[in-house]
């Protein structure tokens, strides 16, 4: 009789976790579907803001394996793999809690693997490094005071990408006039003349 409780407190809990898991991807697919809610565990950036993502001198890519997709897939793969292992392959108590949570680890390291290597190719592909940006030419498209900040334009890829700008010798650019980055800082270019 013992077992019976067991088995039937494991299998609520084992369906809860995939009820749970598959409920809460489904509002964060509706949600993001909207544009609601950012954050997706992602960090495609290591410190410089350009153009609006941002990236870091070696354009590495940081994916946490404890994103919240990489946990959900975790839960949702626990309660499906508890529930197979106990109505499939008949495998109770202990051993179905061995069942779900290789199941969980297996198909959270490749949702992992996965998102990780499709982050890395499309930052990659889009956005610049720092090293890069340095001695690029730029234009200057809101006046950048001697001591204050304005905005600069570049190409880089095909795309133009925007970003503040200081002038590095506090020397006044006006717009229009053509600059070259001498270094970014933050996620502020510091530009000289041309």
């Amino acid at each position: 009789m013992f077992n019976w409780f067991e088995n039937t407190g494991m299998e609520a809990a084992y369906l809860l976790c995939l009820v749970g898991g598959l409920a809460y991807a489904a509002i964060s697919g509706i949600l993001h579907a909207f544009g609601v809610g950012h954050g997706d565990g992602a960090d495609v950036s290591g410190g410089h803001d350009v153009g609006g993502g941002e990236v870091s001198a070696d354009s590495s890519v940081h994916f946490s394996p404890l994103s919240p997709v990489t946990i959900t897939m975790f839960i949702t793969s626990f309660g499906a793999g508890g529930i197979v292992s106990m109505h499939v392959l008949k495998i109770q108590g202990i051993g179905s809690l061995g069942v779900a949570t290789l199941s969980g680890f297996v198909i959270s390291a490749l949702t992992f693997v996965i998102f990780y290597n499709m982050f890395k190719m499309t930052q990659g592909s889009s956005t610049p490094s720092v090293t890069e940006l340095v001695g690029m030419e730029a234009e200057v498209i809101t006046g950048i005071p001697a001591d204050g900040l304005g905005e600069i334009a570049y190409v880089v890829r095909g795309t133009r990408l925007t970003g503040p700008a200081r002038a590095q010798d506090g020397k006044p650019h006006t717009p229009h006039s053509t600059v070259i980055i001498a270094h970014v800082t933050g996620n502020t270019y510091y530009v000289k003349g041309a």
